[in-house]
């Protein structure tokens, strides 16, 4: 009994200690509401993976489609799926010039379908910029220009950004708060842009 209870009070400490090193690391972690839009920007390529999402899909290709940004293109890649994906893709697609879907039937040997998806819609791709996002994935009208506009000013090659968690039942919630509280402590993120850090 002694051991459990050593054990238990261990791990509350670790997890007290890094949820301290986490709640400070996160205030060095800018919020994209907080970022200037720069009036140029360059061309981004929006590329969509899609697998079996007719729930969703349509919501999600509305919000790409509401984006506030001028030089836009959009490829959606139908990833094997055996729902009605490419046929909404397809409609959507004859009523927006924008909107390119790109089929993939079969995965090659030693590729995962996600990875192919978003590796064959970058080889079309004619942007400055890549935005490889999922097909359930709803954005904010502004939320592109905010986030190449960070890119931009801070000369970064590469940006991360934490979506908003909505419609997720209580499951689904408590999950996603321990994976980001046990990611965040063994991760640490806000380390990243350090040279020198392992991170």
């Amino acid at each position: 009994m002694m051991i459990l209870t050593g054990l238990a009070i261990v791990t509350l400490a670790v997890l007290v200690v890094g949820a301290i090193g986490l709640a400070r690391g996160n205030r060095q972690i800018g919020n994209l509401r907080d970022a200037d839009c720069l009036p140029d920007l360059p061309r981004v390529s929006i590329v969509i993976a899609a697998r079996n999402e007719e729930r969703k899909l349509a919501h999600a290709l509305a919000s790409v489609l509401r984006l506030d940004y001028p030089e836009l293109e959009i490829i959606a890649v139908n990833d094997r799926s055996t729902d009605g994906t490419g046929a909404i893709l397809d409609e959507v697609a004859q009523r927006e010039s924008r909107l390119r879907p790109v089929q993939v039937s079969a995965l090659p040997p030693g590729w995962l379908g996600k990875c192919h998806a978003l590796h064959t819609g970058a080889a079309v791709a004619r942007g400055e910029w890549l935005l490889f996002t999922d097909a359930d994935v709803v954005f904010a009208p502004d939320a592109l220009r905010r986030a190449v506009s960070v890119a931009v000013t801070g000369k970064l090659d590469h940006l991360a950004v934490m979506p908003v968690i909505t419609e997720a039942g209580p499951v689904l919630t408590m999950f996603v708060g321990a994976f980001t509280l046990f990611f965040g402590i063994y991760a640490r993120p806000w380390r990243a842009r350090a040279p020198r850090r392992r991170a």
